[in-house]
C-alpha cells in the first residue's frame, strides 16, 4: 500500500515548502487516515540514534518512528538503510506475532496511538498498545496492555510531573492539552514543482530521507573532514618533531669523539667549568676544539653523559628513520582521503526485497520444502524473516555452517526420514562436509533467537535435538527423496 518512493532534488528547497505546511496534528490526523497495510505482525522493536522502528515478520515493511526533536512523525517504509539495534526488550515476547490492526490519533495533540491485537497461551485476546507522544520537548514511546503501562522511553514520577506519572503498572493519562486542535484535511495528492505525492506516507518519507537524513549525512561528512584535517596537522607536527630528533641524533660521531677527547683529558677538567678546549686528536691537523660541560655534573658524569648520548643516539637513530617514513606514510594517507567538503551528501537507499538473490531450496511436497542459507545474508533473512515459529531449523554443533529450514506452515507431522535429510544438508553445507558422522541440533524456530550485537545471521537456540548424521550433498538428497516419495505412495 505504501510503495517506496524515493525522489532527488534539493532538499533545502523542499524544506521551504515542509515549513509552510508543519508537521502538526493535522498531517499527522490525515497520515492515520490512510489504508493500513494488512497482516502487519509485530517482529521487534529497534532504533538508531533518535530513530525508532518496528518491523514485522515475514515483511520487508517497517514502521518508523522520527523523533529528531523538530519534525516529529511516523511513516511506513521499505528502506533498511539505517543501522538499527534492538531496543525495549523489555515487552518483546509480549508484543511478539501482535497484529497490528488500527492507527489513531489520541485526544486533540500530535499523540498516536498503534493498537495491537494477541491471543495469550490461555487463548485470551490480548489488547496491547503502543502510544507514541511525537510533543516537541515531550517525546515519548510508551507500552501498554489495555491501559496499564509496562515500559516507556521516558519515565515520569509525581515529582517530576504532578499532573501524571509514566511508571510502569499506572494507568495511561494523556498530557494536559489547553490548545484546541481541529483536523483541517489537505487535499491530494500534494505536489512539489514536478514532484507528486498521493499519499501522507510518501510525502513523510520522502521528506525524512531526502532532507533529514541528508542534512545529517552532511553535518556527519563536515565532521569527519575536520578530523581529518586535525590529523594531518597533527602528524605534519609530530614529524618537523621527529625530523629535528634525527638531525640531532646525526651528532652520534662527535658524542663519540667528545667522550674519548674528554676522557683522554679527564685529569684537566674541574668542576663548574661550562666548556673546555681541548686539543682533537682525531684530527691529523690537530685543531682545538670547545667541547661544552655541564656545570652541575662531575667530571666523571660529563664523560659518561657524552657516551650515553652516543649509545642512544645508535639506536634511536634506527628508529627514529623508521617512525619517519610511517609517519610521511600516514600523512599522505590522510591526504589522499577525499575531501569531503566538497562533496554534497546524497542519499542511496538499500537494494529492494525483490532484486535480492533468490534462496536455494527442496520442495518436497504441497506442503513441505527446505531451504539453505548459502551466507550469512541469507541464514539471517531464513531464520529470522521468513521462517514461523513451528518451522524447523538445524545447524551443526558447534561447528560454522549454514542455517537450514523446514518450511511446515500447516504444522504437519514431519517425517523422521525427511529430518535426517536436513540434518545431511546441514552437515553438508558447513565446515565438517569431509567427516563421516556430523552431530546436527535442530528445533523450531520459535526456540532461535538473533545473538544482540553479533555478526549477521549469528544465532543461539535451545530445546534442541540432536542427529549423527553423513552429510548428504543435493544429488544425494534428491536421490533419497525420490525413493521416500515413491515409498510412501506404495504405502
Amino acid at each position: 500500500m505504501f510503495p517506496c518512493l524515493h525522489f532527488f532534488f534539493n532538499p533545502y528547497h523542499f524544506r521551504s515548502i515542509f515549513d509552510v505546511f508543519k508537521m502538526n496534528y493535522s498531517t499527522l490526523a490525515q497520515w492515520c487516515n490512510e489504508p493500513l497495510p494488512q497482516f502487519l505482525k509485530f517482529k521487534s522493536m529497534e532504533r538508531a540514534a533518535d530513530q525508532y522502528r518496528i518491523s514485522f515478520t515475514k515483511s520487508y515493511l517497517f514502521l518508523q518512528i522520527n523523533l529528531s526533536g523538530k519534525d516529529n512523525f511516523c511513516f511506513f517504509t521499505q528502506d533498511d538503510t539505517l543501522d538499527f539495534t534492538p531496543a525495549f526488550s523489555g515487552v518483546m515476547s509480549l508484543f511478539q506475532n501482535a497484529v497490528l490492526s488500527e492507527i489513531s490519533p489520541l485526544g486533540n495533540d500530535r499523540i498516536l496511538s498503534f493498537l495491537f491485537h494477541k491471543r495469550s497461551i490461555y487463548g485470551e485476546n490480548l489488547l496491547l498498545k503502543i502510544v507514541v507522544e511525537l510533543i516537541p520537548g515531550k517525546l515519548n514511546i510508551i507500552f501498554l496492555e489495555e491501559n496499564k503501562i509496562l515500559q516507556a522511553k521516558k519515565i515520569y514520577s509525581f515529582a517530576d510531573n504532578p499532573e501524571r506519572q509514566i511508571l510502569s503498572g499506572q494507568k495511561y493519562l494523556l498530557p494536559v492539552n489547553k490548545n484546541k486542535q481541529e483536523i483541517c484535511y489537505r487535499p491530494l495528492p500534494w505536489h512539489d514543482q514536478d514532484y507528486s505525492f498521493e499519499s501522507v506516507n510518501d510525502y513523510l518519507e520522502h521528506f525524512f530521507y531526502n532532507h533529514i537524513h541528508l542534512q545529517r549525512l552532511a553535518i556527519i561528512k563536515n565532521r569527519e573532514e575536520n578530523q581529518r584535517k586535525k590529523k594531518i596537522e597533527k602528524a605534519e607536527t609530530k614529524l618537523a618533531h621527529l625530523r629535528a630528533t634525527w638531525q640531532d641524533y646525526s651528532k652520534t660521531e662527535y658524542w663519540k669523539m667528545a667522550g674519548e677527547l674528554l676522557k683522554s683529558a679527564y685529569h684537566t677538567i674541574t668542576p663548574g667549568l661550562q666548556e673546555i678546549s681541548i686539543v682533537n686528536y682525531c684530527d691529523p691537523k690537530m685543531p682545538k676544539i670547545i667541547i661544552k660541560l655541564k656545570k652541575e655534573l662531575s667530571p666523571r658524569q660529563n664523560v659518561d653523559l657524552y657516551f650515553k648520548k652516543y649509545k642512544k643516539g645508535i639506536n634511536g637513530k634506527k628508529i627514529i628513520e623508521s617512525r619517519i617514513k610511517m609517519t610521511e606514510a600516514e600523512i599522505q594517507n590522510l591526504k589522499n582521503q577525499p575531501d569531503y567538503s566538497q562533496e554534497k551528501a546524497e542519499y542511496t537507499p538499500k537494494a529492494k526485497p525483490n532484486e535480492k538473490k533468490s534462496l536455494k531450496q527442496i520442495k518436497i511436497n504441497e506442503i513441505l520444502k527446505i531451504v539453505i542459507g548459502r551466507n550469512d545474508a541469507e541464514n539471517n533473512t531464513i531464520t529470522c524473516k521468513l521462517a514461523g515459529k513451528t518451522d524447523l531449523w538445524f545447524h551443526t554443533r558447534a561447528i560454522r555452517g549454514s542455517h537450514i529450514v523446514i518450511f511446515n506452515p500447516y504444522k504437519k507431522d514431519v517425517p523422521q526420514k525427511i529430518i535426517e535429510i536436513a540434518a545431511g544438508l546441514a552437515a553438508y553445507y558447513s565446515k565438517a562436509k569431509h567427516s563421516g558422522k556430523v552431530a546436527v541440533d535442530y528445533t523450531h524456530i520459535r526456540y532461535v533467537w538473533k545473538i544482540r550485537k553479533g555478526r549477521l545471521g549469528q544465532v543461539n537456540y535451545k530445546n534442541q535435538k540432536t542427529v549423527f548424521t553423513k552429510p548428504r550433498s543435493m544429488r544425494e538428497v534428491k536421490k533419497e527423496l525420490n525413493e521416500f516419495i515413491k515409498d510412501t505412495s506404495k504405502g
